[in-house]
């Protein structure tokens, strides 16, 4: 079994930063190791990129709320009654670490009933506890603590397969303007279960989800190549129909 939470923020600094809580990283090399995670995208461009494992026996998280220790960094939330969580990750590792609120400014969503189901290899489970939330605290990078605010996203998943054996390829991402907000994922499987295409995608106005929908699809132009990638990336994704 895999499984981690995820967090992102937008932020007023320049930067960009991605933090994942790994109960159980999936990817390769690293497959089944507890630990943290820290991409910080510089404001010139230049990425940091660590993780940092843990023995098992510095992971613990609740059955019952999102509240996640790995050796000394956290995860927590606090939800009032008639209001939306606010979580508090507070992660500090060497020269790279941060301390962020993220308000959500959404109510939580997850397409159908959360879990996708790949026949007789396994499931997949994915929920947004929030696609869109305020962030406010610091960042640190190397010596600096820098105050930040930005916009932020969180996502949970976990699955009981390696889910690069049966990927193609993939898109996923959001997409904010002042009232509405966006995510999707579009999956791209390969014949291992029969070329299946896995979409989804949730739409807000203001805090409310109006649209659940896996009925959609992407034009992909304006392709550009990336030489560390070694591929061609589509910069412009127009959708070709969407439906409730």
């Amino acid at each position: 079994m895999y499984e981690w939470w995820y967090f992102d923020a937008h932020l007023d600094s320049g930067h960009v930063l991605v933090v994942f809580f790994h109960a159980s990283n999936p990817n390769p090399g690293r497959e089944g190791k507890s630990g943290m995670e820290i991409v910080l995208l510089r404001p010139d461009g230049k990425r940091v990129q660590k993780f940092i494992p843990y023995d098992k026996s510095r992971f613990s998280a609740a059955r019952d709320k999102p509240e996640v220790t790995i050796g000394g960094n956290t995860l927590r939330v606090e939800q009032r009654e008639g209001e939306l969580p606010v979580y508090e990750i507070d992660v500090q590792e060497k020269e790279l670490g941060c301390h962020l609120m993220y308000t959500a400014e959404i109510n939580g969503w997850k397409p159908g009933t959360g879990l996708s189901h790949f026949g007789n290899l396994g499931f997949f489970g994915w929920v947004i506890p929030f696609a869109r939330a305020s962030v406010e605290g610091t960042i640190t990078d190397g010596n600096k603590t820098i105050q930040v605010k930005g916009i932020g996203y969180h996502d949970h998943n976990w699955l009981n397969f390696s889910f690069q054996s049966i990927i193609r390829y993939w898109m996923w991402g959001r997409i904010y303007s002042e009232n509405f907000t966006v995510a999707y994922a579009y999956i791209q499987c390969n014949e291992k279960v029969d070329n299946h295409t896995v979409k989804v995608l949730m739409l807000a106005d203001g805090k409310d989800v109006i649209l659940s929908s896996g009925e959609f699809g992407f034009l992909k132009t304006d392709f550009e190549y990336n030489p560390k990638a070694k591929y061609h990336f589509p910069k412009k994704l127009p959708s070709t129909h969407l439906r409730r």
